[in-house]
């Protein structure tokens, strides 16, 4: 149990770490450009190399029918990424996080 949380503690600080490249990234594009520019996750998965179709619908897909995957993925991929990963990181920090004590004078974790 504790190498599982250790491990969601890692996860949640490199995508919180990556989250803030994004953000450092995204305010020195904004004070060039002078006005406010946040990278979209579509941006950010196209810069990166990873082709994926947030557009096209999956007719594979019997849940969605109409398009309808095709508008979620598209309303996924218009999100900031940088916010995004950033609620991803703290999510994923709290999740990994030690049991609160019943009292305070318990410890939290036995060593």
């Amino acid at each position: 149990m504790r190498f599982l949380a250790w491990c969601l503690r890692a996860l949640g600080l490199l995508i919180l770490a990556a989250g803030a490249v994004l953000a450092v990234g995204d305010a020195a594009r904004s004070l060039a450009s002078d006005s406010v520019r946040l990278m979209t996750i579509s941006e950010t998965l196209a810069l990166a190399g990873w082709n994926t179709p947030l557009g096209q619908p999956n007719s594979a897909n019997p849940v969605f029918t109409g398009g309808e995957q095709a508008q979620l993925m598209t309303e996924i991929g218009r999100q900031p990424a940088c916010v995004v990963l950033g609620i991803a990181g703290f999510v994923f920090l709290a999740a990994g996080r030690a049991p609160r004590a019943a009292r305070s004078g318990d410890p939290t974790r036995r060593i």
